[in-house]
């Protein structure tokens, strides 16, 4: 079944939905073709996700009747945000976007470390997008959002300013040569974790300088095997283990 995220100007109640806006409008009746009777799924961005039946279908507007409305099962108990090094290629970052979204990844977060080769991200309403659709075929009901890049050096500078370690959020950093296994980590995770903050580093890995300052964060460096993963493979790769943990 088709499902489409929808946003002002078009609406949705518990009866009936709206789409006026010229892209979806144009979606429905030039390339899907849908018919009066059809059935989708439309979902608000909030968690709830709604079957509808289409009523009237045109290139300027679209009428729906809710059928059914019920809250979306898709989204991971506990939060998973992957802070990425930007690596060089924007492909390589775009297939991260969407391939993080399809593993349950909540919050992207665009990393700035000491051998990253880019400080800022290209065309942002296409990786927008990619959220969007990724967030569509994968069965979600809430599109991930995507942060301003940052630089690690910041980040580690505003943990070690907060006075009070928060226990719900855990902080994970992938490094081939850490001690700490997925067996490890599963130990914590099972201990009221309500968010898991995951680190990939760039084509060049972290600086020892960098490693340093992680260890003196309590953050916990995990090894997920005797294979260096690239980057954009660790920002798939590991999210996904610890989704599965």
């Amino acid at each position: 079944m088709h499902r489409f995220f929808i946003f002002q100007p078009d609406v949705i109640d518990d009866e009936k939905v709206l789409i006026v806006s010229e892209e979806l409008c144009h979606q429905f009746f030039n390339v899907l073709r849908f018919k009066v009777g059809e059935k989708i799924m439309i979902l608000d961005n909030s968690g709830e996700e709604y079957l509808v039946e289409l009523l009237e279908i045109s290139k300027k507007e679209v009428v729906g009747k809710v059928l059914e409305k019920r809250k979306n099962n898709a989204e991971a108990k506990i939060k998973i945000c992957l802070y990425q090094a930007i690596q060089k290629s924007p492909e390589k970052f775009e297939m991260v976007l969407q391939k993080g979204t399809e593993i349950g990844v909540s919050e992207f977060v665009p990393l700035i470390t000491k051998r990253t080769e880019r400080e800022s991200l290209h065309k942002l309403p296409r990786l927008e997008r990619i959220l969007k659709e990724s967030a569509e075929q994968s069965g979600r009901g809430i599109i991930p959002v995507l942060k301003e890049p940052v630089k690690m050096q910041k980040l580690l500078e505003k943990l070690a300013k907060s006075s009070e370690v928060n226990k719900k959020v855990v902080h994970v950093l992938a490094h081939p040569e850490a001690e700490k296994m997925l067996k490890d980590v599963s130990k914590i995770l099972a201990d009221g974790v309500e968010q898991i903050n995951v680190y990939i580093g760039p084509e060049g890995g972290f600086t020892e300088q960098e490693i340093e300052s992680v260890k003196e964060a309590d953050f916990i460096l995990l090894n997920v095997g005797s294979r260096i993963l690239r980057s954009e493979t660790a920002g798939i790769v590991i999210p996904a283990l610890l989704t599965f943990l």
